[in-house]
């Protein structure tokens, strides 16, 4: 196989710095092109509560759970005009008097969450909101022959 490289290099007129050490070829295991479908998905649509509702307590829902082989998750968010999600990972950022979190307003969209953190939402402003869910996750990767 070096002789080959050295052949180009003499041909070109330049040295690449070729050894004399063998190549093995590297099979390409993953690619864009070949990406399956996600093997599971789940669908659930949630009511979210009223932050700051009740005696001085602010609820919040867990949406998503932690999940290792999320590919992503997809929503569709349905709000009142004067009504807002705050979502975030943590919690207690969500009882906060201004809940802290990203916030989609009436007529925003609200991204596809790729992430395999668990997800919380509250509701501010108006009244409650619905939220609908489809989570998708790939099945365990085997290895091994």
């Amino acid at each position: 196989m070096s002789e080959i490289f050295n052949e180009v290099d003499e041909a070109l007129g330049m040295d690449f710095g070729h050894d004399s050490r063998p190549t093995l070829p590297v099979k390409i295991v993953d690619s864009e092109a070949e990406r399956v479908s996600p093997e599971f998905a789940s669908f659930i649509t949630w009511t979210v509560p009223q932050a700051g509702t009740g005696s001085g307590v602010y609820p919040y829902i867990q949406i998503l759970q932690r999940r290792i082989h999320r590919y992503k998750a997809k929503f569709n968010v349905n709000l009142g005009a004067a009504t807002a999600l705050v979502f975030n990972s943590k919690p207690d950022q969500l009882t906060l008097p201004t809940p802290v979190g990203f916030t989609v307003s009436a007529g925003e969209s609200m991204p596809d969450y790729d992430s395999q953190q668990p997800l919380y939402v509250t509701a501010i402003g108006g009244a409650n909101a619905t939220l609908s869910v489809m989570d998708e996750a790939y099945g365990e990767i085997l290895t091994g022959e």
